[in-house]
């Protein structure tokens, strides 16, 4: 995953934190601890029952929240001090409540694909995530220690706001982050129709080598080219040609194409196999 996205995501977490102090103690009829915990609930479960009932469309709830997440900031500078702020406070709430999910489904499934020490890398991003929520509430709530302080929480709030649009919109535009939804999806369709049968169809009708089949196997299964270069004992560059090779023969042009084509069977193919084999040969 790139720094710029780990960047985004403690951003997010600390923006978190900030605002989970400023809604808890606002002066409003409302009771904004309550707020927070009835908000997070309901989305939770209203999350749970979607991608139960529409697994594949997951990644569009996930979207939807992450724009929840500048909706509420938007228009938390203008509601500060009113008693309608804990509108803002809200959907900011239910919007992260869906990042937090997505966060942890997304580090997961790199520990799962990617990490040589799984436990590590879980570990490391639960710290992250105590740490900087920890440090956005600590932030909140020295800021709004003194009194006169107060006078300039809009101000704040707006800077902290478009912190985290830009991190939001990173996160929005991360290949990293989405691709992850994309393995999961075709590894779960290729494991039901016996994914080393299906694999070796293609192969044979791409006319793949041994080794290139090596790296399909691991690209089906959401493998970074580092990963495969790493466990197949060979050098990056190595697996690069690889990869350029099969998507020559497989007539593709990168790997959601590839990955497209896996999950469906050859018989089924659009392709005519005879002149795909006869480009490449």
């Amino acid at each position: 995953v790139q720094l710029s996205i780990l960047c985004a995501l403690c951003l997010v977490m600390f923006g978190f934190g900030y605002i989970q102090h400023l809604v808890s103690f606002s002066e409003s009829v409302v009771n904004g601890g309550l707020v927070i915990q009835v908000v997070r609930g309901f989305v939770a479960i209203a999350l749970f029952a979607f991608i139960t009932v529409n697994p594949l469309r997951s990644s569009i709830v996930y979207r939807i929240g992450l724009l929840a997440i500048i909706a509420g900031f938007m228009i938390m500078s203008f509601l500060y001090g009113t008693n309608a702020f804990w509108i803002s406070g809200a959907i900011f709430i239910g919007g992260y409540t869906v990042f937090d999910v997505l966060k942890w489904v997304a580090f997961s499934q790199i520990a799962y694909t990617q990490s040589k020490m799984p436990i590590k890398t879980i570990a490391v991003m639960r710290l992250a995530d105590a740490v900087f929520l920890a440090l956005g509430l600590g932030v909140a709530m020295v800021l709004n220690a003194n009194p006169a302080g107060h006078a300039y929480s809009a101000q704040e709030t707006m800077v902290v706001g478009y912190a985290m649009v830009i991190a939001v919109v990173l996160l929005l535009g991360s290949e990293d982050i989405w691709s992850l939804f994309r393995f999961g999806h075709i590894g779960a369709q290729v494991e039901e129709r016996a994914q080393s049968d299906v694999i070796n169809e293609w192969a044979q009708r791409w006319g793949l080598t041994q080794r290139e089949i090596d790296v399909l196997e691991c690209l089906a299964a959401g493998r970074t080219q580092p990963w495969i270069a790493e466990n197949l004992n060979i050098s990056e560059s190595t697996v690069g040609t690889h990869v350029r090779h099969i998507y020559q023969k497989a007539d593709v042009h990168g790997r959601q194409e590839l990955l497209d084509c896996l999950v469906k069977s050859p018989s089924c193919d659009s392709h005519d196999a005879s002149d795909a084999i006869g480009r490449n040969t």
